[in-house]
Parts: C-alpha cells; sequence; structure tokens
C-alpha cells in the first residue's frame, strides 16, 4: 500500500479524535510513503485547469497527480463526489492522455476484493 503527502497532509488538518483514529489506521497499514515532485504538481495544476475540482479541493488533484505519476495502478477513496465518479475518471483520463500518462482506475473501497 501506498500513501501521498496530500493524504497525510488532509489527515494532519482533520478533526482530532478523526486524526488519531486515521493516524493509527494509517500506522497500522506500514504504507509506503511517495513523496510530490515536479511532474505530479504538474499534472494536479493540469488537473485544475480543467476543472476536475475547485481549487479548494487541490489536494484532491495532488493525490491522483501523485498516483498517476508514480505509475499506480488505482485509487481507493470515499470521496464520490470529487474523485470516484464517471465525469471526474473521465476528466482525469482526458488530462493523463494529453500529458502522456497511462489510465488511473478510481474505486471505492467496496470495489476492492478483501483477502
Amino acid at each position: 500500500m501506498f500513501i501521498g503527502t496530500p493524504v497525510l497532509e488532509e489527515i494532519s488538518i482533520a478533526p482530532q479524535k478523526l486524526r488519531v483514529a486515521l493516524e493509527r489506521h494509517v500506522k497500522n497499514l506500514s504504507p509506503i510513503l511517495i513523496e510530490e515532485g515536479p511532474a505530479s504538481l504538474l499534472l494536479a495544476e493540469a488537473y485544475m485547469a480543467a476543472r476536475l475540482v475547485p481549487s479548494v479541493k487541490r489536494n484532491d488533484a495532488r493525490h491522483i497527480a501523485l498516483a498517476t505519476v508514480t505509475d499506480l495502478d488505482a485509487i481507493v477513496s470515499w470521496n464520490f463526489r470529487d474523485m470516484v465518479n464517471l465525469r471526474k475518471k473521465g476528466i482525469v483520463h482526458s488530462v493523463n492522455a494529453k500529458f502522456g500518462y497511462r489510465l488511473i482506475d478510481i474505486v471505492s473501497p467496496l470495489e476492492v476484493p478483501h483477502e
């Protein structure tokens, strides 16, 4: 499992009770940290220019860009408004194609098989 810096930033500003629970959960998963770089930040800006999300939701664009640039197969999210929906996936796929990145799947946890 991987986790990006935008996700950690979002966790850090969550209400205390939620933040503590999320931090504990992330620690138990022992994810590999993926840090942002110029390529992912440029791609996130392209998503923003394509109106993927409003500016207050920039971290969602950063999250998707980081996973794309890292060449991950999928992003798992409960965020149905800004990430896990057909219209948003279409925007991501068109920007990725324009920039020469492969398509990335964006799914809910319900779509991930549990072992």
